[in-house]
């Protein structure tokens, strides 16, 4: 299964890719997914886990949403703002 991540602000600053596409042997939820990928970019860090803005396909999910092959999954930062 293939999916395309894309990293946004200090995520993508922080791992030096703004995107990446990844083969995963079956589905799981965009939470994990990110989980997994603090394995292979420990820059990730545990600091954001607990504060990510997730979206897949364009549309802001929760963390427990399902990815499927051909999905574009979005990890954003929280954003603040004046």
């Amino acid at each position: 299964m293939s999916i395309k991540i894309l990293f946004f602000g200090e995520l993508s600053e922080s791992i030096k890719k703004s995107e990446i596409t990844l083969e995963i042997p079956n589905s799981l939820s965009v939470g994990s997914l990110f989980t997994n990928l603090m394995k292979d970019y420990q820059s990730l860090g545990e600091k954001w886990q607990n504060h990510i803005l997730y979206a897949v396909n364009h549309t802001q999910v929760k963390r427990d949403f399902i990815v499927t092959d051909g999905d574009e999954v979005a990890f954003m930062p929280p954003m603040s703002g004046g």
